[in-house]
């Protein structure tokens, strides 16, 4: 009897497992998902977005010279903010400093750049436009004044680590670096009490600064500044000596600031620069201007001076076309010499575009070569100025394309930028899928309590 209840029980209870209505329209199973598959395409996805932004630079690099990676461009950068800044990339040893106005109708305004030596990399640093700067002679430092006249210091910054190590000069003052010695050690500093940082017209007093120890002395005593005869200063190359111009007269002096000999140059002859000094001792460049003041009409040339004091015969003066104050910015050797002009005859202080130009002279005389030029970018308006070479460089460097004129560097947080917004439109249109398949899941599938024989 147990037996036969059995059989005859089952049709009743199969009555009672609910079975789809159609079972061809039911729901094929789901496929197992792969984890790896959304990973790997947002992965191949930024990678196609960074291949053109990293992947190709706006140019190709230039060979480097066998000379150990030292190199000039031949080409400066236009003004622009898109140029990283020293203390959010810094750069290393630079070949040059040089500013350049970033208002077409104020002058004063500008922004200070550093072009990297051995990278071809440029750098703003962010300092006020009248901030006195002095780049060290092997290029990884950069010495800063103060223009606040309340907080007399010296500010030096390693252009690697953009790490700055300050130094207190008394009394309140307007402090400028005003020339290195050779070996980096020495500092001249001019200081005045005057509230304001025009950096062309420098009178004195002049200062020596140990940067090892931040002592300092007195070399020369302060004087009037006037427009036509700022106080200039240059090293010798034996780092023992400084040539020091106070109005009309120039004082070979050693570095106690005790005179060693006295000059008195002619009406219109100034001592061409902290890079006047040729690196064999034998002469010092001078520049000699045919007119009065800043004169575009004149026709300054560069003049040599005895630096020896025996009498020794000097080679003729050279013209290399329009030069500005201070215009010798380094020296390749003996007889060789790198000097800031103008394609226009402008003077230096004329907010019109000038052109500037870096140039290589022999003293012998010829053709002026050009190494670099520095235009007046896209705009036409830029002006650039106080521009420095690092000197113990200049011998060993050779040159590089540098970005076109009219180049606009790529923002340095332009790969960043786009790579947070691939992912930012990865992940939302990742979780809208999600949520699609979710509700047409959601939709096919049967609900508790609507089959054929719910109750009811």
């Amino acid at each position: 009897m147990t037996d036969q209840r059995v059989p005859d029980g089952l049709p009743g209870f199969a009555e009672l497992v609910p079975v789809h209505p159609n079972m061809a329209a039911a729901p094929a199973p789901r496929r197992p998902r792969r984890a790896w598959l959304a990973p790997a395409v947002a992965a191949a996805a930024v990678l196609a977005v960074l291949t053109p932004v990293v992947a190709l630079p706006d140019a190709p690099p230039p060979p480097r010279p066998a000379n150990g990676g030292i190199t000039l461009p031949r080409q400066f950068p236009a003004h622009s903010t898109r140029i990283p800044l020293l203390a959010d990339k810094p750069t290393g040893p630079a070949i040059a400093f040089y500013r350049q106005t970033t208002n077409p109708k104020n002058f004063y305004r500008s922004e200070a750049y550093v072009a990297g030596a051995t990278t071809d990399g440029f750098r703003r640093l962010g300092i006020e436009a009248d901030v006195g700067a002095r780049l060290s002679p092997d290029g990884t430092r950069l010495a800063l004044g103060d223009c606040s006249g309340s907080n007399p210091v010296v500010t030096l910054v390693d252009l690697a680590t953009d790490q700055r190590r300050t130094f207190h000069l008394e009394p309140e003052s307007v402090t400028t670096p005003r020339a290195w010695s050779p070996d980096g050690r020495y500092l001249v500093v001019t200081t005045y009490a005057h509230a304001m940082c025009n950096i062309p017209f420098l009178a004195g007093p002049l200062w020596l600064m140990d940067t090892e120890t931040g002592r300092y002395h007195e070399l020369a005593a302060e004087k009037t500044p006037r427009t036509d005869e700022p106080t200039l200063v240059a090293f010798s190359p034996d780092g023992g000596r400084l040539a020091v111009q106070t109005e009309a007269q120039l004082t070979i002096m050693d570095l106690e600031g005790r005179p060693i000999r006295e000059l008195d140059l002619p009406p219109g002859q100034q001592l061409a620069g902290a890079q006047a000094w040729s690196p064999d001792g034998s002469l010092l460049a001078l520049t000699t201007f045919e007119g009065a003041g800043f004169d575009a009409a004149m026709s300054p040339r560069i003049s040599f001076l005895d630096a020896t004091g025996t009498g020794a015969a000097v080679p003729a003066p050279v013209h290399v076309g329009f030069v500005w104050s201070s215009p010798v910015l380094g020296w390749k050797d003996p007889g060789t010499f790198l000097v800031l002009t103008s394609a226009h005859a402008r003077d230096s202080y004329n907010t019109a575009p000038n052109a500037a130009r870096i140039v290589q002279v022999h003293t012998a005389g010829g053709a002026p070569e050009q190494l670099a030029a520095l235009g007046p970018g896209p705009a036409g308006w830029a002006h650039t100025t106080d521009i420095q070479l690092a000197g113990n460089l200049v011998p060993v460097m050779g040159a590089r394309a540098g970005p076109p004129a009219d180049a606009q560097p790529q923002p340095y947080w332009l790969a960043p930028t786009i790579v947070a917004c691939v992912l930012t439109l990865l992940a939302s249109g990742w979780l809208l899928v999600r949520r699609l398949r979710s509700r047409a899941w959601s939709r096919s599938s049967p609900r508790p309590g609507r089959g054929p024989n719910a109750a009811g």
